[in-house]
């Protein structure tokens, strides 16, 4: 008999390492009325794994029965000292991965029990497997409904950790996986999804960018930021993540790599020397890019504004003409509007106003009153008469 049902089956619908196009576990509050723990949905490449309020609940009261048996002092050394499979200790640490978001006693013990698993294996396949089933697991919980979860910043942690042990694997025998688990902006679209402006995930995405080999991976990597930035244009933290990968061709910071050494230090004992590789884009196409992005959409939200302003504030000589035609087009069409309707206001030198007067019910003039007054804030900043914020 299973000393941990609830756990287990958790684990089991976690690490199953097939790849999904769509992969939710969703936790709903309603109460299991089948007597089910979890309900499982799947068309196609989807899966949904839902979980009850009331699993939930037994998930967190089975782990805290199952230590308060086995390790009652909370010290991993206790439990080594028991006869219990240490892989049965695994599952609770899981369990409380999800329900108790920031215990940092239960993500030490859950990094001691992983690697007493993991260095139990004899085969290069079999620690393969279980890194893999790991790495599911964890990238699955940070990609969950709850918010508590998916903005862990021991959670993430934990991640760059697995991104490192992963170096240590990197061959013909991985099958490609590494590409697939963790040379990938999925993580965080998908938890940015989950989360407005998560700035965990989001400073996350940095750390793996960053420490990326591959020139390929890494344009792969910042093509599906944009894509996400584009469809969410008042994400803060997804367009400030695209400026810095933009512009890290050129300022060059190196506090991620470092951190990577690091912690690979700690980890494996030593830190070896690697490829850095910084991507250089084609800047003048990638503006235009986000400027007609801008402007065909009537965007009045800040974040994209900012993501342009630091790159031109980065790049200033590189973009010299393309600055002075960005300036001189938004110029124009605010002269224009203002010609008709009469002078844009700003409130406190940032929030345009919408006065009352004769075109109260017009609603274009007042959505291209956010969106014109966006510009003129943008170019006010540009010309260096505010701040940059």
């Amino acid at each position: 008999m299973s000393l941990c049902p609830y756990n287990e089956e958790l684990v089991t619908l976690l690490s199953n390492t097939k790849f999904y196009d769509t992969f939710k576990f969703v936790i709903i509050p309603q109460v299991s009325e089948n007597g089910n723990r979890f309900e499982l949905f799947q068309e196609d490449n989807q899966v949904e794994i839902v979980c009850y309020k009331s699993t939930f609940l037994s998930l967190f009261k089975e782990c805290h029965i199952f230590l308060k048996k086995f390790v009652p002092d909370m010290q991993f050394k206790t439990y080594l000292d028991t006869n219990v499979n240490p892989f049965s200790f695994y599952q609770i640490t899981i369990g409380l991965l999800l329900t108790t978001t920031e215990n940092k006693t239960n993500i030490n013990m859950h990094s001691d029990v992983f690697f007493v698993l993991l260095n139990k294996l004899k085969s290069h396949n079999e620690r393969i497997d279980f890194l893999s089933k790991e790495t599911f697991i964890i990238t699955r919980l940070l990609t969950c409904s709850s918010n508590k979860v998916n903005k862990s910043s021991s959670l993430y942690i934990w991640y760059r950790k697995l991104f490192i042990l992963w170096q240590g694997y990197v061959s013909e025998h991985t099958d490609n996986k590494i590409d697939k688990l963790l040379l990938t902006s999925k993580l965080f679209i998908d938890s940015g999804k989950q989360h407005f402006a998560n700035y965990y995930s989001w400073n996350t995405s940095r750390w793996i960018f960053d420490n990326m080999e591959s020139l390929k991976s890494k344009e792969l990597f910042i093509n599906a930021i944009k894509s996400f930035c584009f469809q969410n244009l008042s994400d803060c933290s997804s367009w400030d993540t695209l400026s810095y990968m933009i512009c890290q061709y050129k300022v060059r910071n190196v506090y991620h790599i470092k951190d990577f050494d690091r912690l690979k230090g700690i980890l494996v004992g030593r830190a070896s020397e690697r490829k850095v590789v910084w991507l250089q884009m084609d800047l003048s196409k990638l503006v235009q890019n986000i400027c007609n992005h801008i402007c065909r959409c009537n965007i009045k939200t800040w974040p994209p504004f900012l993501c342009l302003l630091r790159i031109f504030s980065v790049y200033s000589n590189e973009l010299t003409d393309k600055i002075s035609q960005i300036k001189n087009e938004w110029l124009e069409d605010i002269n224009v509007f203002e010609s008709k309707f009469g002078k844009i206001e700003l409130y406190n030198g940032f929030t345009p106003v919408i006065n009352s007067g004769e075109h109260d019910n017009d609603y274009l003039r007042n959505e291209s009153i956010l969106h014109l007054g966006q510009k003129l804030v943008f170019l006010n900043k540009l010309s260096g008469k505010s701040s940059v914020v």
